[in-house]
């Protein structure tokens, strides 16, 4: 049986969740934060993907995690568009 994308998007969630714990063992409301989004995902199937990655661009702020975090979305020509308009 394939993974559905809301399978796909709860194990990033997850993921994320656990590099963030690794890097940052001080940081705890933000890892608690992306659990609950990776649990909410899980209870509300129905959900559009989406909602998973917005939640998912917001928590993190550092400058490595959001570029990391951008690779891992597929909409290459977005992130070509985001470059261009932070490099003035």
């Amino acid at each position: 049986m394939p993974k559905s994308e809301e399978d796909e998007a709860v194990d990033t969630l997850k993921s994320y969740a656990n590099i963030r714990t690794i890097s940052k063992p001080g940081v705890k409301s933000e890892d608690e934060k992306i659990h609950e989004a990776a649990e909410a995902l899980e209870k509300l199937k129905s959900k559009p993907v989406e909602m998973a990655s917005t939640s998912v661009h917001r928590t993190g702020n550092s400058r490595r995690t959001r570029h990391k975090r951008r690779r891992h979305t597929r909409r290459k020509s977005v992130r070509k568009t985001v470059k261009r308009k932070h490099h003035h």
